[in-house]
């Protein structure tokens, strides 16, 4: 079985920086949430993102070998941010995978003391009950994907006023197509909900050209 046998605040792997520069973020945003980690038996180093109960959530990818390994070692949990004590409106933003929220941080910035983040690695469920935990919630903005998004939506409280939005994979999108995700971003395209859960919701679409 995989272990973590060291985590490291600075990211100086090869492989991992490449991955990082594919993705077309920056170094220092990396570092901020990510640790490179030294993983046996198979003696490679992976980007690591801690989640709330204790694990990490595992990423590597080595173009050169055609290798790319992905999933949790320790326990599988969400990974919160949550909002300022003091805010008195939150807006809620959540990611299925973590190259998302670092993809959203890239292009707006670092989360501001009003917002909520929560990325969910798999625990969809588990992240709609933290998000019902937050009674401050004004708007919530889902970055995922159309199976992800229809659990979600699912598992969400009824009783929140709120829109949800999705983007399918902001962070592939973005590499294939940076300049077509700002103007989605920019310009949702609103839409009737299929589900009960909510009254409103929006799917961002990028588009090419």
């Amino acid at each position: 079985m995989p272990t973590i046998k060291s985590l490291s605040a600075k990211i100086k792997d090869k492989a991992c920086l490449a991955e990082i520069g594919r993705r077309q973020l920056t170094k220092a945003l990396a570092e901020t949430y990510l640790q490179q980690a030294f993983i046996t038996p198979n003696r490679i180093n992976a980007l690591a993102f801690r989640n709330d109960a204790g694990g990490h959530e595992i990423y590597h990818r080595n173009a050169e070998l055609h290798q790319e390994k992905s999933g949790t070692i320790g326990p599988a949990g969400v990974r919160t941010l949550p909002a300022s004590p003091g805010a008195r409106s939150v807006a809620v933003f959540v990611y299925v995978h973590f190259w998302d929220f670092l993809t959203r941080c890239h292009l707006y910035g670092l989360p501001k003391p009003e917002e909520m983040h929560v990325i969910t690695n798999g625990q969809t469920k588990n992240a709609a009950d933290a998000i019902r935990n937050e009674r401050r919630t004004g708007s919530i903005l889902f970055f995922g994907n159309g199976v992800a998004e229809h659990v979600f939506i699912e598992a969400l409280d009824s009783e929140i006023d709120t829109q949800v939005a999705a983007i399918e994979d902001l962070s592939e999108a973005y590499m294939d197509q940076p300049e077509s995700v700002r103007r989605a971003i920019r310009a949702p395209e609103y839409r009737p909900d299929q589900s009960a859960a909510l009254s409103v919701s929006m799917r961002l679409r990028y588009t090419s050209g």
